[in-house]
């Protein structure tokens, strides 16, 4: 399944306020370097892990619906809506009360309720089906883990200190936890 932005997160994973106060920064200096170091290192922390940080809105599309089927995205929290189009081509949207969100965190699955008839014989040619969800730890900074946030800073710091350097390394004790969150596909 591929999956495809369709409404950002509203919030930074770490606060301006948050990394000034850990970079020992009194003023606004450098507030737009500093802003995209972070979303900077937080699209490589998501990219390294494949979780989502701060609540964002994705989409996939299908060809077929199963009675239960993985979602393939870790950290899903809300099925906004799962739709799709008949051989007609009408948009038919599935109420929400005949499926449900389960299993863990990191490999959610949509159950559809079995007294449900799945629309499977009844759909348009090509990826027919829509589904959205919000994926993330929630709609704050505070609903990251702080060792998460903790690596964030660290090696948002790293990057603001080594500004100008050809390179600049992340710091093992990041690395580690980075890696310690990285979802791995069987």
């Amino acid at each position: 399944m591929n999956y495809k932005i369709i409404e950002e997160a509203v919030e930074v994973p770490v606060t301006l306020n948050h990394i000034q106060e850990h970079l020992v920064l009194d003023d606004d200096q450098d507030t737009d370097l500093i802003e995209n170091i972070v979303l900077s290192v937080a699209n490589y922390f998501e990219n390294i892990t494949r979780r989502t940080l701060i609540n964002t809105t994705f989409e996939t599309k299908l060809d077929c619906l199963e009675r239960v089927m993985p979602l393939c995205k870790p950290m899903v929290n809300e099925i906004v809506s799962i739709t799709y189009i008949d051989s007609d081509g009408n948009l038919h949207t599935i109420p929400d009360a005949e499926y449900q969100l389960i299993g863990p965190d990191i490999s959610k699955s949509i159950a559809f309720r079995k007294t449900f008839e799945l629309p499977n014989n009844d759909l348009d040619e090509y990826e027919p089906i829509t589904i959205k969800v919000i994926a993330g730890y929630g709609p704050t900074p505070d609903s990251i883990p702080l060792d998460i946030q903790s690596a964030i800073l660290q090696t948002c710091a790293a990057y603001y200190e080594g500004r100008g350097d050809d390179e600049v390394a992340i710091l093992e004790p990041a690395r580690k936890i980075f890696h310690a969150y990285k979802v791995i596909s069987l």
